[in-house]
């Protein structure tokens, strides 16, 4: 009986919180001139988060720009296969607009813009926003991430 209590405070303290809770918080970004070259980084931004593709045909990510912005914003990801990518900005609630949705895009790098208007043709408010990344190719899906904020003068 104290051995199954020990256990279970061990899975409550040190594994609950290690877990991957999909935790839409957003803590930082990283800042990026106009030209996409990093000024600052979070370490958790701009990664696949999660896939079941081969490390040779997993999808890649790379900051958007300028980041923070007052203006349109450059998103750039590649793939060594051809894939269907959906890209959608969310705020802290919901989508409030998607950029791609399951569209194929050849092998390659590809770039995109949002125009900072959500998916009624609105301006969107000054805050942080998370993009989020779905690659998939058959079988093999791939995910990720990366926080935006916007600041419209």
């Amino acid at each position: 009986m104290i051995s199954r209590l020990c256990f279970t405070l061990f899975l409550i303290l040190i594994v609950v919180p290690s877990c991957d809770k999909n935790d839409d918080s957003i803590s930082g970004i990283t800042e990026t001139d106009a030209l996409g070259n990093i000024i600052s980084t979070d370490e958790r931004d701009w990664q696949i988060t999660s896939s079941n593709h081969s490390s040779g045909s997993m999808p890649s990510l790379q900051p958007a720009y300028p980041n923070p912005t007052d203006g349109p914003l450059t998103f750039r990801f590649g793939f060594p296969d051809t894939m269907r990518v959906t890209i959608q900005i969310k705020n802290s609630k919901r989508v409030i607009r998607t950029l791609l949705d399951n569209e194929f895009r050849q092998i390659g790098y590809h770039t995109i813009q949002w125009d900072l208007k959500d998916d009624e043709g609105n301006i969107v408010p000054n805050g942080l926003y998370r993009c989020v990344f779905s690659f998939s190719s058959g079988t093999k899906t791939s995910k990720g991430y990366g926080d935006i904020e916007v600041d419209v003068l």
